[in-house]
Order: C-alpha cells, then structure tokens, then sequence
C-alpha cells in the first residue's frame, strides 16, 4: 500500500469512495442526502483540505482530509475494508499534528469503536446540523499531558 498526496485526477475515485461508504456506513441517513451534497464535496471540501489517498494496486483504495486539526474525513473503498487501510491513514494524519479533531455520528458505531481505540476522546455530544443526527466531538492528542483541549 503506498500512501501519497492528493492529485487532481484521484477526484472521482475520492468523491465514489465518499458516497458509497457515507451511504453505507449511514444507512440511518436517507442516501439522497449524500448525493445531494456530493457536488459541494467536490467543489468546496475537497479543495481546502489537505488529502493523502491510499492506493493499493494501483487503485485508491481510501483517503483523509485534514483541515489544519480536523480531520474531516477519513473514507475507505468498501472493497478493501478491514485491510489495515484506516488505521494506516489515520497513523498518518497523527505524524501531521500534534493534535486531532473530529466528528462521528454517534449510530456510526464501528467508527465510534475504531477512533475510541486509537486514542480519540469525547469531548462533546451534538446534533449534526445537516441531519439533525447526534454526532460525537471527538480529539486526539500526542501531549503527554494529555491537555487536548488547547
């Protein structure tokens, strides 16, 4: 697996993989609510993150978005799940800062579980404002003091 930056020609791949894991891991989100803002992913998120992608024989196979601390996505093929290409991403989102945030949506159980065990804590319980679903503010620190909030 080779992790590398963002190109202009992964587009595509990014924004199939973001749909279809979006809509499968949430499946208690109408579909339509991703397809209606996969044009805003691609014209307004994508462009202001800073993207790593992870390609597999020579697929994208996944990819995160860090936006300066946050982490705003973090997306997997549903075809290679399960495969370590999560974790990889996101040991490497945490070489890029000294401190992540996040939001998951609390019913995304199997995200709540994989980001809990590499380290993330609730910091707050919200409704999301798009869907009006709770979602957890999560963070990660590498500081020995464990300050994660400054």
């Amino acid at each position: 697996m080779l992790l590398r930056p963002f190109i202009a020609t992964d587009t595509e791949a990014l924004l199939q993989i973001w749909l279809e894991a979006s809509c499968r891991s949430h499946d208690f989100i109408p579909a339509s609510y991703w397809q209606n803002n996969l044009e805003l992913m691609r014209t307004y998120y994508l462009p202001q993150a800073s993207i790593i992608v992870a390609e597999q024989n020579g697929q994208v196979a996944g990819f995160y978005a860090l936006c300066e601390e946050h982490l705003a996505a973090l997306f997997v093929s549903v075809t290679h799940q399960h495969q370590g290409i999560g974790t990889a991403l996101l040991n490497h989102a945490k070489t890029e800062s000294g401190r992540l945030t996040l939001q998951v949506y609390v019913q995304n159980q199997h995200a709540c579980r994989f980001y809990r065990h590499h380290g993330f804590v609730v910091m707050a319980e919200r409704l999301c404002n798009g869907t009006d679903c709770p979602e957890l503010v999560m963070c990660w620190s590498r500081y020995p003091s464990g300050d994660i909030t400054a």
